[in-house]
């Protein structure tokens, strides 16, 4: 009897204190159109730990000075995770490089699930076809991976996915290029007249 109760107590012992995995965040392949400035990208969570803030250390492109890339304009924490209460913002972005961090004002905590942080890029000098790497784990030029905050300021590492962003023709030039391509196929197939 005391024998089974030690083991059950192990067991409960070891499931409880076994952790359910780091948050996930997987920043993903986002489609933005060439030669415009204000474009959003939307980075999500998955997870269930609880957590007051989050420091975000993120590049756009390869980091090699001398190259033009496109750039952060703004980084937003709003309409998230982060609307359960109320919280503080500092940092922003570095042109190519951002780094900003936010955490809530009072002792609270959310499931770090949800809507991450919005991240503002200008594309101008950019044109279709070019592609640039989105990362916010491995950006030692500028500090850590980025990672979560926990009750009492400890650190919450994220198992991180970096991203992409593509660029695409804009709407306009697409019509363009479609129009043009219906005049050529409405020209090859129109039957010749005989005289």
């Amino acid at each position: 009897m005391q024998r089974s109760l030690v083991i059950s107590l192990v067991v409960c012992f070891l499931v409880g204190g076994t952790a359910l995995g780091a948050p996930i965040i997987d920043v993903g392949t986002h489609k933005l159109l060439e030669n415009a400035a204000g474009q959003t990208v939307v980075v999500l969570v998955t997870g269930t730990d609880q957590v007051t803030g989050f420091n975000l250390n993120a590049r756009l492109g390869d980091g090699e000075e001398g190259l033009p890339e496109p750039v952060f304009e703004s980084v937003d924490f709003a309409a998230g995770m982060w609307d359960a209460g109320a919280h503080t913002v500092m940092g922003g972005p570095l042109a190519q490089y951002v780094q900003a961090s936010v955490v809530f004002n009072q002792t609270m905590n959310v499931s770090a699930d949800g809507l991450l942080v919005t991240l503002t890029i200008d594309t101008t000098g950019f044109f279709n076809g070019e592609s640039f790497p989105l990362i916010l784990s491995g950006v030692t030029e500028i500090g850590p991976d980025s990672h979560f905050i926990t009750s009492g300021a400890g650190t919450l590492a994220a198992d991180i996915t970096n991203g992409t962003i593509e660029i695409v023709p804009e709407p306009a030039s697409l019509a363009i290029l479609a129009l043009g391509g219906l005049a050529i196929l409405g020209r090859r197939t129109r039957p010749r007249r005989r005289r």
